[in-house]
């Protein structure tokens, strides 16, 4: 099977490392997306969110997640893999408790990066999953991934916006607790 990476955000001065992610639950969002003809980005109007809508906001510093998609050749043609990935040290029962929960549930993410660019990750239709691992030796070490598969790339978002998007009444702020 042939691979190769299209977009991996990683430069060596951490501009292009996700800063903040808003994790959507994909059964509680519409969104608009671009024609085939279109640049592949979309507005943040262009993202449609049931009232009362919980999202969780993700804060990191530089470096401490990761975005990366990839294209495979299918029979069907092609298939888009993406993954958003990151590490917790010391978590707390609650922050467990969240995990075990939120494996459950379908997502769409909102990825923003350092230089406040931001990427459309998952749909609807085709959500992320989230897992979690612990590293032998190491029990205070979590391993997030959000992880998904979809016909088309992570779209750019213009006017990113996460204080409009969604209501956000549960935050994990990473950059402060767990660093």
């Amino acid at each position: 099977m042939e691979s190769t990476t299209i977009g991996h955000f990683g430069q060596s001065m951490g501009i292009g490392y996700p800063v903040r992610l808003l994790l959507i639950p994909a059964d509680r969002l519409e969104v608009v997306m671009p024609s085939p003809q279109a640049a592949w980005e979309i507005k943040g109007y262009d993202i449609q969110l049931q009232p009362e809508t919980v999202c969780t906001h993700l804060k990191f510093r530089p470096k401490q997640c990761s975005f990366s998609e990839g294209f495979s050749r299918t029979p069907d043609g092609g298939v888009v893999s993406g993954v958003i990935e990151t590490r917790l040290t010391s978590p707390d029962g609650l922050l467990m408790t969240w995990l075990m929960t939120a494996s459950l549930v379908r997502w769409v993410a909102i990825v923003q990066l350092q230089d406040e660019s931001g990427w459309l990750v998952g749909t609807p239709e085709l959500p992320l999953v989230l897992t979690w691992s612990k590293v032998s030796g190491t029990p205070n070490d979590v391993r997030i991934s959000l992880n998904g598969q979809n016909w088309l790339p992570a779209v750019a978002m213009k006017e990113l916006n996460f204080e409009t998007l969604g209501e956000g009444e549960f935050s994990i702020d990473f950059d402060l607790s767990f660093h």
